[in-house]
């Protein structure tokens, strides 16, 4: 069984709403369709990327042309969406938490 071939791209646009994106290849500047089920993070957490973000990936021919495949951060590294687990609560974030707001509670 042959080895899939493994590319680096930059992630151009990602609608989180939505589920899907574009990362373009570094190389060959070419862009892929990406759907959200494609992100594979080492942890259980929201499956999304963001602008920019650098990325490892895989070409499959899709049902409207090639896409992304089995996308994860590059050589195994953490991707962005990895930093935002909350590791003492081992849970995501919540969408209104913010670590620079004090949580004393307001007189």
């Amino acid at each position: 069984m042959p080895e899939e071939t493994r590319h680096i791209g930059q992630v151009k646009f990602f609608n989180v709403k939505r589920g899907f994106g574009f990362v373009e290849d570094v190389e060959s500047k070419e862009a892929y369709f990406l759907h959200f089920s494609e992100i594979n993070p080492s942890t259980n957490v929201w499956k999304v990327v963001h602008e920019n973000e650098f990325v490892e990936f895989s070409i499959v021919d899709g049902t409207n042309g090639k896409q992304c495949e089995n996308v994860t951060g590059i050589k195994g590294l953490p991707m962005i969406c990895q930093s935002q687990y909350d590791i003492k609560r081992k849970r995501p974030f919540s969408k209104d938490y913010n670590p620079h707001k004090s949580t004393q509670p307001k007189k």
